[in-house]
């Protein structure tokens, strides 16, 4: 006469199973409570907005079935009339562009290191200069000083400003430039001038 009495090994085998089972539930329901909470609740104010707008074409519907049909019938064959269309706003002249058209436009583009534009800027501000300017905050290349590449042998990058302006503006710009170069030696700071005109 055999014994179908389970054995040690079977006993923890299905203690194990039937707690991997308990896990996985309550895996499944805490991901389904997450989920539900991240779907967007409907909000009040959008609920008070949904209802005003039912009230509103509720009304428009008691308005529109309450009138007598010959206003209706006079209201669908009256001719529609057509706005005139708006003119074109006007932009605002800016003081320095029609300066510009009278006299020659000078283009400069300046590089210098991240780490002193914040020097370059504050120059610019007090000599009045470089007030319109275009701004590519990361530049990199390789001039006469080190490397600036943005990467983890050459970390730093450059900054590059276009300028249009005048004559007289281009030379403030330039001796700024050589202000830089005096007072960081080692960073890089270069301008190059080209003439341009207003396309």
């Amino acid at each position: 006469m055999t014994d179908t009495a389970e054995t040690p090994v079977g006993k923890d085998t299905q203690e194990k199973k039937k707690k991997k089972k308990a896990k996985k539930q309550k895996a499944a329901e805490s991901v389904q409570v997450l989920a539900q909470a991240a779907l967007p609740q409907p909000a009040s104010a959008a609920a008070d907005v949904q209802s005003a707008v039912k009230e509103q074409k509720a009304a428009k519907k008691q308005q529109t079935a309450a009138q007598p049909a010959a206003v209706q019938s006079a209201a669908k064959s009256a001719p529609v009339q057509q706005q005139a269309p708006a003119a074109p706003a006007q932009q605002p002249e800016l003081s320095a562009v029609p300066k510009a058209k009278k006299e020659k436009l000078t283009r400069i583009e300046i590089m210098c290191s991240q780490g002193t534009e914040e020097d370059f800027m504050e120059l610019c501000r007090a000599k009045g200069v470089a007030k319109m300017f275009t701004k590519i905050p990361a530049v990199m290349g390789q001039g006469y000083s080190v490397p600036k590449m943005g990467d983890a042998i050459w970390p730093q990058l450059n900054s590059l400003y276009l300028v249009f302006c005048g004559a007289e503006e281009a030379a403030g710009i330039v001796e700024i430039v050589k202000e830089m170069r005096v007072k960081y030696p080692g960073e890089g700071c270069a301008c190059f001038i080209s003439k341009a005109k207003i396309g």
